[in-house]
């Protein structure tokens, strides 16, 4: 039997939030994972005219805009530089909610430990200050 594909099946992004150390990132726009794999090569003289290889390492990002917040509480450019200053780790997880005032996590989707490898503020005349943050995995991604 043939798979059924309906439109409710789809995950709306504004349903999809970054959260770092249990907190959304505040005032969050947008949120990027992206998963490598490292190739070994094994091309030997066997191998003819074609190149061979085996799957190698694996690697992830994460990435996210938000807009710049200075509440108290919440994961913001503050919170996020702290961590980043101290050369310290911060654990993440993508997930689903369906809180639009607290926003608390409905699902966890994917989840790992992160370092902070930038933080950017941009703030633009007539407009919300912005920032973003660039994430590099350490250990392993973990499908929640």
């Amino acid at each position: 039997m043939a798979a059924s594909y309906l439109q409710t099946d789809l995950v709306k992004g504004n349903s999809l939030l970054l959260y770092a150390n249990s907190n959304p990132v505040a005032f969050g726009k947008s949120c990027d994972l992206s998963i490598s794999s490292d190739s070994i090569d094994t091309t030997s003289k066997f191998s003819g005219n074609f190149k061979t290889s085996i799957p190698g390492q694996i690697s992830y990002t994460v990435s996210s805009d938000f807009l710049l917040t200075y509440a108290s509480g919440d994961t913001s450019f503050d919170t996020l530089l702290a961590v980043q200053l101290s050369g310290g780790t911060v654990p993440f997880v993508i997930g689903t909610t369906t809180d639009s005032v607290t926003y608390a996590m409905t699902a966890g989707k994917y989840s790992g430990t992160a370092i902070i490898t930038s933080l950017s503020l941009k703030a633009e005349e007539n407009g919300i200050c912005s920032c973003s943050v660039s994430l590099q995995g350490t250990g392993a991604l973990t499908k929640v």
